[in-house]
């Protein structure tokens, strides 16, 4: 884990901007307020994502916390393929909140398959509701360090009027330069099919 995130601080050394010390971070030359991601992610509550810049983005995609320690957060991430099958991650986030990295999740997720495949992903909470319902992530790709980033539009499960406007208005302002945007959850879709409890 300690060579991920000396990767990841050596990407953002070379790309990064100087932040104000203890208003915002920067994390590939963006200016961003400091969110907790262990909050965002400490509740039993389903979160999914409801928009994302990702290409091709994935449909209904939830995480389900297990459980969180002072920097870990175990949990589960679902989504459904394009042939309408359940994919099923079992990750571990681990949030660096030193002053440089300022609470970035680096995610490392676990195919639940015979054979063992993983993803590596960056996660940063770059906006939050004031009580955690959504938030808008910014997320960057580990793989060879091509650079690939999107962000998601995360809300809490039942949490669809009211606070997501907020976030909905902030995923529009920071996903604007990565054009556009994809919905990724739908109801009847995604709600109904009890498949992603796992």
């Amino acid at each position: 884990m300690y060579k991920v995130s000396i990767t990841l601080l050596a990407v953002l050394v070379l790309n990064a901007a100087k932040p104000q010390e203890g208003v915002a971070a920067t994390l590939v030359g963006n200016n961003v307020a400091n969110f907790s991601v262990l909050k965002f992610m400490n509740t039993s509550t389903p979160i999914w994502t409801v928009l994302t810049s990702r290409q091709p983005p994935r449909m209904c995609m939830v995480d389900m916390v297990n459980n969180t320690t002072e920097n870990i957060i175990y949990f589960n991430r679902s989504w459904m393929d394009d042939g309408g099958i359940w994919v099923h991650h079992k990750c571990e986030g681990y949030v660096d909140n030193t002053p440089a990295m300022k609470d970035t999740m680096s995610v490392k997720c676990r195919v639940i398959a015979p054979m063992a495949k993983f993803e590596v992903t960056y996660e940063l909470l770059e906006f939050a509701d004031g009580n955690n319902t959504c938030g808008v992530f910014h997320v960057y790709t580990a793989r060879d360090h091509k650079g690939e980033d999107w962000y998601d539009l995360r809300s809490k499960y039942n949490n669809w009027t009211g606070p997501l406007t907020t976030c909905l208005e902030q995923f529009n302002i920071k996903r604007n330069a990565s054009g556009q945007s994809h919905t990724v959850y739908n109801n009847s879709t995604c709600l109904h099919n009890k498949f992603w409890h796992r």
